[in-house]
């Protein structure tokens, strides 16, 4: 079955909207001109000046649909770019993914609300897809992407997201969060290593569960975890996750042998660009804003300083 394609029907509205412009141009200026032959306050005036107005008034009309075609044609027109670019992006990017599985590329932003939507779900899906390609790889591949003992992604894995997302050509507001168990040596020299790594995958359950749809949460070694939120609309989006993450770990953890235990957490956060815009620089940066975390007493948040002040 044939049919028009979004371009086509888009022209169509295009030339239809400049062809409505011109004609109601024209109209005015009819009805300005009846208006003043009928109310004969042009006869008053000589021939020779009755013809001039009337040239003008031709004149005038012409310029005047000419001015309201081209206007119409410009706003169509970049109507038009701002709804079908998008819209070729999605198609390609979903193509790549359909065709050659390549579930690493995504959507970029738009302007237009609806297919910014439409691109963050479609985002959303890709990581879905990547992750679980991930897991279907064979063994070499997951011991180089995915972390074993949480099957979350590792450092390797999130460093290369990271380092996509800011590289896009319209890069997205976005922050890392770099996380660490407060006293974990304590815990493992207490309760052995098992319990120990039984806290990590406790720890990763209750983090998951304070993120949104699109957020990433990898294992970058030992008792090491890092989160990348993106898109962030407002910066109080991150502080509020971080809020949460470190209440998710005021109840206690319940260990196989039945055994429980307190835990806390410490964060830094980093948003991009005000600390970073490569990937080692967010990540340096949220890795010391942890580390004043930490000096300030455990258990808390802290943001890092912008590399951008002005001197």
């Amino acid at each position: 079955m044939s049919g028009r394609t979004l371009r086509s029907a888009l022209r169509r509205a295009q030339l239809t909207v400049a062809l409505g412009a011109a004609g109601l141009c024209a109209g005015c200026m009819i009805v300005l001109g009846a208006f003043a032959w009928r109310t004969q306050a042009i006869e008053a005036l000589p021939a020779a000046t009755q013809w001039r107005l009337a040239l003008g008034g031709i004149a005038g009309a012409l310029i005047c649909t000419t001015l309201g075609t081209l206007g119409a044609l410009y706003l169509s027109r970049r109507l038009l770019r701002d709804i079908t670019e998008p819209l070729h992006s999605l198609a390609n990017v979903a193509d790549a993914a359909r065709r050659e599985h390549r579930f690493e590329r995504r959507v970029p932003h738009s302007e237009v609300d609806d297919l910014e939507q439409l691109g963050s779900d479609v985002n959303a899906l890709l990581d879905e897809l990547e992750h679980l390609s991930a897991h279907n790889q064979p063994e070499p591949y997951l011991q180089a992407s995915l972390d074993i003992l949480t099957g979350l992604p590792n450092r390797v894995f999130f460093e290369a997201r990271l380092a996509r997302n800011l590289s896009d050509k319209q890069p997205r507001r976005m922050a890392v969060l770099y996380i660490d168990a407060d006293h974990f040596k304590a815990i493992n020299d207490r309760h052995g290593h098992a319990a120990a790594d039984e806290v990590l995958i406790c720890l990763a359950g209750r983090v998951r569960t304070q993120l949104r749809e699109n957020d990433l949460l990898a294992r970058l070694g030992g008792d090491e975890f890092a989160v990348l939120l993106s898109p962030l609309n407002d910066s109080d989006d991150a502080w509020r996750i971080a809020d949460n993450i470190i209440a998710a770990l005021h109840a206690p953890l319940v260990l196989p042998n039945a055994d429980s235990l307190h835990a806390s957490i410490s964060v830094g956060v980093a948003l991009a660009p005000d600390h970073g815009q490569a990937a080692t620089e967010l990540l340096a940066a949220a890795a010391d804003a942890l580390h004043q975390a930490k000096r300030l007493g455990r258990g808390r948040w802290h943001q890092a300083e912008p590399t951008n002040l002005a001197v």
